[in-house]
């Protein structure tokens, strides 16, 4: 038999990833890299939720692995109808995505031009999961979210818990009607004074449910409607805040002050938590109010830029001292303005007064 030539092995030539000399991460495997990363990020805590949000992103940038690692997120921070828009078509390219999406804070100013309303609608109809809504300086009921998309949108979240309208501005034609939402919706942030049949809406649809409610700042002029229209969900409230809205008129010689809040004080009967401005009540009736309030906690007497100065000093310091030294049973912390402070001469150092 004649001798066979051996067969030479084939050799295919291919091009490697390459990756600097200098970079040690060159040599573990990309598995290593990843947990190495989801180590780092476990207890992260943002100190700014929108730069933590792009640091995010960038870790995502790095290759296919450390993107899935790095997002999609639970939250996410959009600063503009534009990014909304881009976060939603990210959000439907990804498989699964939008059902990790439980947190969206959205900033949409009006200055956006036109188009801003459905962009944002698509944004919000990309996370049937969503458990927290955040819309700031928007417009509701407007040309940004018109009161029909609004209501389909709250009627898509089975699971959402906390809505909450900051700095927005109402632009509401025709009455608000809210069906099929949440049974899960306990914390509501809303401008009473500036958008009464909102709030109404609002405060029908959930009162099963609610536990939390802050209302703003209440104006004198419309207090009493207010109190109204949500006297509906105080017996249940656990916290409740009320703030100063605008007062008009000489703050030297007041008028006489409005009481529309007392009816709202002696109707929380299960309030832990509550903050008010210094307007809104008879100030020699504040603190008996809160003596009848059995289950309250945490007491905040809010002071702010819009008060009339004269109020800070129309507390009887005997009413506030008797109130301290006779707390309702469950108080634990107060806190007042610190004129208030300067001029009882309370003393700083009592555990109760945090």
């Amino acid at each position: 038999m004649d001798d066979q030539p051996a067969q030479q092995p084939t050799s295919t030539t291919y091009a490697r990833p390459q990756q600097p000399a200098e970079a040690f991460a060159s040599t573990l495997p990309v598995e290593t890299l990843t947990r190495i990363f989801e180590l780092a990020l476990e207890g992260f805590v943002w100190p700014d939720e929108d730069k933590g949000q792009a640091q995010r992103i960038k870790y995502g940038l790095v290759c296919r692995s450390w993107c899935s690692a790095a997002l999609p997120l639970p939250h996410y921070v959009v600063t503009s109808s534009i990014k909304a828009e881009r976060l939603a078509k990210m959000l439907k390219a990804a498989r699964r995505s939008n059902h990790i999406v439980t947190s969206i804070d959205i900033a949409a100013s009006v200055d956006e031009g036109a188009g801003r309303g459905p962009r944002i609608a698509k944004l919000l109809a990309q996370c049937p999961k969503l458990e927290r809504l955040v819309l700031q300086s928007a417009v509701i009921g407007g040309s940004l979210l018109p009161n029909s998309v609004l209501a389909e949108l709250l009627g898509s979240w089975p699971n959402l818990t906390s809505l909450r309208f900051h700095d927005a501005r109402y632009g509401s034609h025709g009455a608000f009607e809210f069906k099929n939402v949440s049974a899960h919706l306990t914390e509501l942030f809303v401008a009473a004074s500036d958008d009464l049949d909102l709030t109404r809406a609002l405060i029908e649809a959930t009162s099963n449910t609610l536990k939390r409610l802050f209302i703003g700042e209440v104006l004198p002029t419309n207090g009493e409607a207010v109190v109204e229209a949500i006297k509906l969900v105080l017996p249940q409230l656990t916290s409740f805040t009320v703030l100063d809205g605008e007062q008009r008129g000489s703050t030297s010689h007041p008028t006489p002050e409005p009481t529309f809040l007392e009816t709202a004080l002696k109707q929380l009967t299960s309030v832990e938590s509550l903050v008010v401005g210094l307007h809104g009540y008879d100030s020699s009736n504040l603190f008996t109010l809160l003596s009848n309030l059995k289950s309250l906690r945490h007491f905040c007497l809010e002071e702010s830029d819009i008060t009339n100065s004269y109020r800070t000093h129309s507390f009887a310091p005997e009413t506030v001292i008797s109130f301290l030294r006779s707390p309702p049973p469950a108080l634990r912390s107060v806190k007042l303005p610190l004129l208030t402070w300067w001029r009882y001469g309370f003393d700083l150092e009592n555990p109760l007064l945090v």
